[in-house]
């Protein structure tokens, strides 16, 4: 119901958002679940949508473009030094795709970036 909530449209979004709503407690949600908060929270928005804990998914959901954008920062300057340095580099997975897919960078939580170059694959932590 999370899915069809958060990836659907019209009624069928809707009815599976007041589902999945009445049923959840976001104190108990699992890592999957609350990964997808961000994405519920926007469609919901989209759709006009109100619940009662709509303001704590639109915390996550700002949480979640705040750490992101950190992230996506960290990264750029990390590239840079590389690309200066003469190290060719490929930005993989999390980071090209809420770029260049989600085009909004809170909608796909990240808790690392990859980066690919002809010699070595590393991974680039937030914590």
């Amino acid at each position: 119901m999370l899915l069809q909530a958060a990836l659907l449209d019209g009624d069928r979004a809707s009815t599976a958002s007041r589902a999945w709503c009445a049923r959840i407690d976001l104190d108990l949600l699992d890592a999957g679940s609350l990964r997808l908060l961000p994405l519920l929270y926007r469609a919901m928005t989209a759709r006009g949508e109100s619940w009662t804990h709509l303001g704590r998914l639109r915390g996550v959901y700002r949480q979640t473009w705040y750490r992101n954008n950190l992230l996506i920062g960290r990264l750029a300057r990390l590239i840079d030094a590389l690309e200066r340095a003469g190290i060719p580099t490929l930005v993989l997975k999390g980071v090209p795709l809420a770029l260049c897919y989600y085009r909004d960078t809170a909608l796909r939580p990240m808790g690392d970036a990859d980066l690919l170059n002809p010699r070595v694959a590393c991974t680039l932590r937030t914590g």
